[in-house]
């Protein structure tokens, strides 16, 4: 098993995300128990992340740094909090034709952009996943890709997100304090959701 702790006291053997993700192989699951990891990460196609003792809502482990894919393939995330460190906690890029799907998980763009996407073929999963922004971040800001909200919670900042090329799905989802901007060939489709702007 990989199992990813602050200290090999607590029964891990790796300390860092980033030195799980570079010895596992598709297929596997990264745990990760309670605790901030303050790093940047790359994901691996086929190699999931999974919290130990998270709520969905304010998960216990935190990600505080920006989490990369630009991989061909799939993976999951469940039950973590990605939290921006003055960048993007989530960045995507490059021509691969790949899907991440967050489940259960916390978005939080307290100092940055959330959510910086440049990438036609990619598409993000939120799934049952709250997202919150400060001040006048962005949730999110997308130049190609696809971006899909399923059951989830979000409040975002007081400046338009926006997206250039691509889409934007909604489903069964509550937004408030949000609104959005769409230029050339993005597009915004909502089903099934409720805005709380006043």
């Amino acid at each position: 098993q990989l199992i990813v702790a602050p200290t090999l006291a607590q029964g891990a053997n790796y300390i860092t995300i980033a030195s799980a993700l570079t010895a596992a192989v598709s297929g596997q699951t990264i745990f990760i128990r309670p605790g901030t990891y303050t790093e940047d990460i790359t994901l691996k196609a086929g190699v999931n992340l999974a919290a130990y003792d998270s709520d969905g809502l304010t998960p216990n482990v935190i990600i505080l740094g920006n989490t990369t894919a630009s991989y061909n393939g799939t993976v999951t995330l469940t039950g973590i909090q990605l939290r921006t460190n003055s960048a993007a906690c989530l960045t995507f890029s490059g021509a691969n034709s790949s899907t991440l799907y967050l489940n259960s998980c916390l978005i939080n763009g307290n100092n940055a952009t959330a959510i910086s996407m440049n990438a036609a073929s990619f598409t993000l999963n939120l799934l049952s996943t709250r997202c919150i922004t400060q001040s006048n971040n962005l949730l999110f800001s997308v130049t190609t890709g696809t971006l899909a909200f399923k059951n989830c919670d979000v409040s975002a900042g007081t400046n338009a997100n926006t997206i250039a090329a691509g889409a934007i799905n909604m489903f069964n989802s509550v937004f408030g304090l949000f609104s959005i901007t769409t230029a050339t060939t993005g597009s915004f489709n909502a089903y099934n959701s409720f805005f709380e702007n006043s």
